[in-house]
């Protein structure tokens, strides 16, 4: 079904081949899944083999992909949709292949179904969460039939019941016929319906073959950044522990404080009468699944939305009726994504930027940012441009031009997803201290083993409600 030759591909700008002669194959109905640690090829396999690497990247590829069959690709980005509605978004690929409506409504209904969507359908694409556009994603790749489905990291933004889900229906394509590579830093979810594993590291094939036989290279694979059993920091006990502890910090002044505070997208989803308050220093995890209001909450904090009723108080000041700019004075916010805030063209000048319009002198914004590039081991990446870096990269990048100013409070949303373990930990490192020297910090995260490394409190969320 999939079979790749000597595959090489190297990328613009870049003297290093992102693949050196590469050799895998997958018969139809079989499984497979790419691991290895950040930048080490993985993304890079699923993008040659669908042509995104040589047709919108600009990469020169030597070496063959033979494909029996259509393909069909899930990106790692679920920010990038064509159409406005998620019904109108699952029926689009289908047009393209000329199904008539009633095949079109057959055919959305069905995986609407499968994947829990139809609840979602009329819902408008940016007003859903991250995890639930994934999903939709999933649904526009599936709802085709294609023979061979590649999925770029399909499980980093789910919630465990979401996640469980998607790998079911993976394993039910793969035993009607379907062939299905996947990229994951992550193996730990797919051992159960894996067939295959193929271990990429700095662009050559380190590793390869069955589930029970990567069982014997778990440790090292563990060293390299690849998280071998879904807990990465932390193991299953410790995990279980701290579901439980859910500490109240106590005796200390308030650094967020919301009061009866709602927000409605449309009826089909609210924030309702929400009380929280976040006490000053320490770390705050907030988890809860797909769709629950956890980016709602986050956002509403940071004065990117505005309460329809209700108050918001940051460091003892109501944000009401403040600019952006001014409400957000004391805060740090990190996308999601990280390219929602990223638009200079020098990884130095990304991080100085948000300095100098603070009224940070030049010379106090390059020695500040020479101290975050320092502390973050990105000094040699200073003068480049931040979109020929990879994603991860770019996390840390915007991670970066959020630290350097030093905010009193910092706002993450799922500031790990498709990092490897290695990177996570840092992650965590850099906010234990951060936290440790007075900022605190409000982190969404479906990673609980990361929550539990790092936070002395865990707030739920579950339907727009605060659940504890």
């Amino acid at each position: 079904m999939l079979k790749i030759n000597n595959l090489t591909v190297r990328y613009p700008l870049s003297n290093v081949p992102a693949l050196e002669n590469i050799n895998m194959q997958l018969s139809r109905g079989e499984i497979g899944i790419v691991t290895g640690g950040n930048d080490s090829g993985k993304s890079s396999i699923l993008n040659a083999i669908s042509g995104i690497a040589k047709s919108m990247l600009n990469a020169k590829t030597e070496g063959t992909c033979q494909v029996d069959g259509t393909i069909s690709t899930v990106l790692q980005d679920s920010d990038l949709f064509l159409m406005p509605t998620v019904e109108e978004e699952l029926e689009f690929p289908l047009i393209q292949y000329g199904e008539s409506r009633s095949i079109r409504n057959i055919k959305v209904n069905q995986i609407n179904e499968k994947l829990n969507l139809s609840n979602l359908s009329k819902r408008l694409m940016h007003t859903l969460s991250g995890g639930e556009r994934q999903r939709v994603a999933l649904a526009a790749s599936m709802v085709t039939n294609s023979d061979l489905l590649l999925l770029d990291e399909p499980l980093a933004q789910l919630d465990p019941r979401g996640a469980t889900l998607v790998t079911d229906l993976i394993r039910e394509l793969a035993d009607h016929g379907k062939t299905v590579l996947i990229a994951s830093t992550s193996t730990g979810p797919y051992h159960q319906i894996a067939d295959r594993f193929f271990w990429i590291d700095s662009g050559k094939m380190h590793w390869s073959g069955s589930p029970s036989s990567f069982l014997k290279v778990n440790e090292e694979a563990r060293s390299m950044g690849i998280d071998v059993d879904g807990y990465g920091l932390f193991n299953r006990h410790q995990e279980e522990d701290y579901i439980y502890k859910n500490c109240m910090p106590t005796g200390r002044t308030v650094a967020l404080d919301m009061s009866k505070v709602t927000y409605c997208y449309d009826k089909n989803f609210s924030l309702e009468n929400i009380d929280l308050q976040i006490k000053k220093g320490g770390i705050t995890a907030i988890s809860g699944e797909n769709g629950s209001g956890k980016s709602t909450l986050l956002k509403l904090a940071a004065a990117i939305l505005k309460p329809q009723s209700g108050s918001i108080s940051v460091l003892g000041r109501n944000i009401k009726g403040l600019d952006i700019a001014e409400a957000t004075k004391k805060t740090g916010f990190l996308f999601q994504n990280p390219d929602h805030q990223i638009f200079q063209t020098q990884v130095d000048q990304e991080l100085a930027w948000g300095l100098i319009k603070r009224g940070f002198s030049r010379s106090k914004a390059e020695e500040k940012t020479r101290y975050w590039l320092e502390k973050l081991s990105m000094k040699k990446l200073s003068k480049t441009h931040p979109y020929s870096l990879s994603k991860t990269c770019r996390q840390w990048i915007a991670l970066a031009g959020v630290l350097v100013r030093t905010p009193p409070l910092l706002l993450l949303d799922e500031p790990t997803f498709g990092m490897d373990t290695n990177a996570s930990r840092r992650f965590a490192d850099i906010i234990m201290q951060v936290a440790k020297e007075g900022t605190t910090v409000l982190i969404i995260t479906h990673n609980h083993a990361l929550a539990a490394h790092c936070a002395d409190r865990l707030i739920a969320m579950e339907k727009g409600f605060i659940s504890n």
